[in-house]
């Protein structure tokens, strides 16, 4: 399990890294390169939420395959935009999953909503 919520994100080859640390036991969230690998085989419920000035539109990446596309809405309120995914993945030991930005640029400080987060529902034993 890990939860991952970010006060400022960087943007890394398009990898989206988070750099506020809030629950990551196992260490399987790498902050150097923004991605999560499992330790174990299972089923995982990966959340996933971007807000910021302009577009937020993301990919949810697993491994090296595209399997979300990610797209915001507008406020036009606040001129923010969001964009947030909510997932159940059946991953194997050594799996990756990570956010690719499909913008350029920073999340900037005291943008609203950054988090991405994954919880084992199921672990399967070998």
């Amino acid at each position: 399990m890990f939860v991952y919520i970010s006060t400022d994100s960087n943007i890394d080859k398009n990898v989206i890294i988070f750099n506020g640390i809030l629950y990551n036991p196992s260490q399987s969230y790498n902050t150097n390169n923004g991605k999560f690998t499992t330790t174990f085989p299972g089923r995982y419920l990966i959340q996933s939420q971007i807000s910021r000035s302009g577009v937020s539109d993301y990919h949810l990446i697993q491994n090296s395959n595209r399997i979300a596309e990610v797209r915001s809405s507008k406020s036009i309120q606040d001129g923010f935009s969001l964009a947030s995914f909510t997932g159940v993945l059946e991953l194997d030991q050594g799996d990756t999953v990570y956010l690719q930005a499909r913008f350029t640029g920073r999340i900037e400080n005291g943008t609203p909503g950054r988090s991405f987060f994954g919880i084992t529902l199921l672990q399967i034993k070998n």
